[in-house]
């Protein structure tokens, strides 16, 4: 499998490289070919035809035999290529015309591509070494951040395992996201996940439901940001894909082997022994737990008062006597009337008896807000924001439904169940629907047209005519040739905006051209903008 994934690459980069070299000439054509795949045996003729004339012919071998065995041909000279990617030097890519010149120095180079001496070199900045620096150590990043994620479980309230679970996911999605791996989507698909894990343990304790589909959406991001696709569309793509999948599991394999071993350390160091939670003494449990079941059992359907805040457990009084409760969703206040839903052990589940009296906001309020949510979600694939409408977006639904809970689990419950229909929904509507209708379209601007693309009919004509640049070429950019623009590249030097060029030839469908140094050009500006 393995041998026709290369071959299929293989074939692949060959036509490839086969298009680009194709206007040279069949002879540079097949070298070209055979720089890229080793498996090309060529062989380069001087050959005497039927017809008495001398040509040369580069051809692979099973091509040179058919051709010395034609009759009346006489093979002059022969030269057979070594098998591999094939390396030319200086002076065999000028004689097979591989070059069009050769420069021993940065100035000969100059002066034959008519360039000012020393021309300005392309340099990293600091972000794109930033950039760099922060792919390359991407797996110590992920690593870093789920393992301090599970230590601030272990210890919570120092703030210091979640400062830097934060700082190594933010630096984690930013080098991914300037190299172009990541884009926006899996960053909110990261943060939605968070936001669910967050709702398992704080508002819907004990249901999974929510913990599993946020746990699913953390690890769906953190996989999708490996790689530039969510699925492979060849076979290059699937062993990217099957590589980026063999580091997440590794990277999870690592940190379960260094949560275990901080779970036996940490408990033996001075400092850390008195940050971890203990666990409860032996049989106490147990015995908590029988002796509450045969007390608070009869209190299934009683109501009390509320003596303290529910945030969600705090204290009952029931038929005069506290208990400590948990309510089945969301946060009351003190004096807040409540029914006991159902006794687990010496756990009290209680429910309010008014809906009026659960929830800091209104029902109406949190639709209006879902509602804004969405609509912020809709412009933000339309309006450039850096990010803050989508943010707004996540921050208005994700708290509608967090604060839906308040007014009980059915509530909640079904707000989460909208927001995970009508996101998506959403989502579709803006980039398939929306732009087919007239608002639509009076937001999205039209891509360029036909008229002024490369496959124009009269691009040849452009040949030898002069122009101006008015992009930076560096080496692709924009020229104007009476009074319209064309794309463009250089031979290779850069040019500035304003300089006056001369079209050379058609490559890749591009116009090649160069910078016209005399006072030919000087002229071009007032007659071609």
């Amino acid at each position: 499998m393995r041998d026709e994934v290369y071959a299929k690459y293989l074939s692949g980069m060959r036509s490839m490289i086969a298009q680009i070299a194709a206007h040279h000439g069949p002879g540079v054509q097949m070298l070209a070919e055979a720089m890229v795949d080793p498996r090309l045996e060529l062989v380069a003729m001087r050959v005497r035809g039927a017809d008495g004339l001398i040509r040369s012919e580069i051809l692979d071998v099973t091509n040179a035999a058919n051709l010395r065995d034609q009759p009346g041909v006489e093979v002059l000279e022969q030269h057979t290529f070594t098998m591999g990617p094939l390396v030319l030097d200086a002076d065999e890519c000028m004689k097979y015309h591989v070059a069009e010149g050769r420069a021993s120095s940065m100035d000969e180079l100059a002066r034959e591509l008519d360039i000012a001496p020393n021309p300005p070199r392309i340099e990293a900045n600091w972000s794109e070494e930033l950039a760099g620096f922060l792919y390359s150590i991407r797996m110590f990043l992920m690593i870093g951040g789920i393992l301090m994620t599970v230590i601030a479980f272990k210890t919570p309230g120092t703030g210091v395992p979640e400062a830097l679970a934060v700082l190594c996911f933010v630096f984690f999605f930013a080098g991914q996201f300037l190299v172009g791996l990541a884009a926006w989507t899996e960053v909110l698909l990261f943060l939605g996940g968070i936001a669910l894990i967050l709702v398992e343990f704080f508002v819907m304790p004990g249901t999974l439901v929510a913990g599993v589909l946020g746990f699913l959406a953390v690890v769906a991001a953190l996989f999708l940001s490996l790689q530039s696709f969510a699925l492979p569309q060849n076979d290059f793509q699937d062993d990217v894909m099957t590589a980026n999948l063999q580091s997440l599991l590794i990277a999870i394999g690592i940190v379960i082997v260094l949560a275990m071993a901080f779970s036996r350390l940490l408990p033996k160091i001075p400092f850390f022994n008195r940050l971890l939670l203990e666990g409860a003494p032996a049989g106490g449990s147990l015995a908590t737990t029988a002796t509450s079941e045969r007390v608070t059992s009869p209190l299934v359907g009683r109501v009390g008062t509320t003596l303290t805040e529910l945030r969600p457990a705090g204290r009952v009084e029931i038929d005069g006597e506290p208990y400590d409760v948990v309510a089945s969703g969301g946060f009351h206040e003190v004096g807040v009337r409540v029914r006991v839903l159902e006794v687990q052990g010496n756990r009290i589940v209680v429910e309010p008896v008014s809906t009026s009296d659960a929830g800091l906001v209104a029902i109406h309020w949190l639709v209006f807000m879902l509602f804004c949510g969405l609509l912020l979600l809709i412009a933000e694939v339309f309006f450039v924001s850096f990010g803050v409408l989508g943010t707004a977006a996540a921050v208005l639904t994700v708290s509608s439904v967090f604060l839906a809970f308040e007014h009980g689990t059915g509530i909640g419950s079904s707000f989460l169940a909208a927001v995970l229909v009508l996101a998506p929904t959403a989502v579709v509507f803006a980039l398939r629907i929306l732009p087919s209708t007239p608002f639509g379209k009076r937001l999205i601007l039209e891509g360029p047209s036909g008229k002024s693309t490369a496959q124009d009919a009269g691009l040849h004509a452009c040949i030898g005519k002069r122009g101006q640049a008015i992009t930076p070429l560096r080496p692709v950019g924009t020229i104007v040739i009476d009074g319209r623009r064309y794309d463009a590249m250089t031979r290779g030097e850069g040019l500035v905006t304003g300089d006056a060029v001369e079209v050379l030839r058609i490559e890749l469908g591009q116009l090649v051209v160069k910078r016209v140094t005399d006072d030919a050009g000087a002229g071009l500006e007032a007659g071609s903008v």
